[in-house]
């Protein structure tokens, strides 16, 4: 789920203690309290991939950080934005990233990590509607050798994406590279589960349709900008992105079919 509190205000809560009920969350992805009064008590220890604090003035960085070091040291949060939050001790924003290495996102800048993997879902997407995948130095150096050895077959233009180049699996889910973004640079299929009710605005990404929804009615919607909803609004199992079956591929795998 996705729980936005920051448009109610600080009024609205007084001195904080309504806050109490979110360390209950569980199974809340994306948060937002900006300008709010919470305290790093309030927060939820597990779950969360997004958390937006801007303006929470009852906290501090060094606050923040040992929550997250806490719950979350290497954990699956892709997004965070902590800006106009008190920095008492100067703090560098970078040991955020060094916390949280699969961080996207920080105070609504990409990462370096987020501009590879932003890059990546473009090449991925282009290769996936026909498109061919840019050679890089590495990529070019494996073709000129296939091509002296006479392989002409193995040469990376031949119908493969080559994972090899990537720093994800091609199985992931979408969101892994895109991180909550709407721009341009998310692009990709799109498809609607009407059996998990994930439609009208709403849509899981390639992988998920042939993974986590495998048997479900799934319908084909175009090609867009957004993220994908699966790990939001169902069980994700493509974010697990190490477990792989006897085939290289993840261990869920349905048999849907892109037509």
């Amino acid at each position: 789920t996705e729980l936005d509190l920051s448009c109610l205000g600080s009024s609205t809560f007084g001195d904080g203690t309504p806050f109490y009920f979110l360390i209950n969350l569980r199974n809340c992805r994306v948060l937002k309290l900006d300008h709010l009064p919470v305290k790093e008590y309030h927060l939820p220890p597990t779950g969360l991939m997004k958390l937006s604090l801007q303006g929470c003035t009852e906290l501090t960085l060094e606050s923040i950080y040992d929550y997250l070091e806490t719950y979350y040291r290497g954990g699956m949060m892709l997004e965070l934005d902590v800006r106009d939050v008190p920095n008492s001790t100067n703090s560098p924003l970078m040991k955020f990233c060094e916390l949280i290495p699969k961080l996207l996102m920080l105070n609504n800048r990409r990462t370096k990590l987020g501009t590879t993997l932003k890059d990546e879902n473009v090449k991925l997407q282009r290769w996936r509607i026909g498109g061919k995948m840019p050679k890089t130095k590495s990529r070019k150096r494996k073709a000129a050798t296939a091509l002296l050895q006479g392989n002409e077959a193995t040469s990376l233009d031949s119908g493969s994406s080559s994972s090899a180049d990537m720093l994800l699996s091609e199985t992931c889910c979408s969101l892994l590279r895109t991180g909550f973004r709407k721009d341009r640079d998310t692009e990709q299929e799109m498809f609607a589960c009407w059996t998990c009710k994930i439609d009208f605005g709403r849509f899981v990404c390639y992988n998920c349709a042939k993974k986590c929804h495998r048997g479900h009615d799934i319908v084909p919607v175009g090609f867009g900008a957004g993220y994908c909803d699966c790990s939001i609004l169902s069980k994700c199992s493509c974010l697990e992105i190490g477990q792989e079956d006897d085939e290289g591929g993840n261990t869920v795998g349905p048999s849907f079919e892109y037509v």
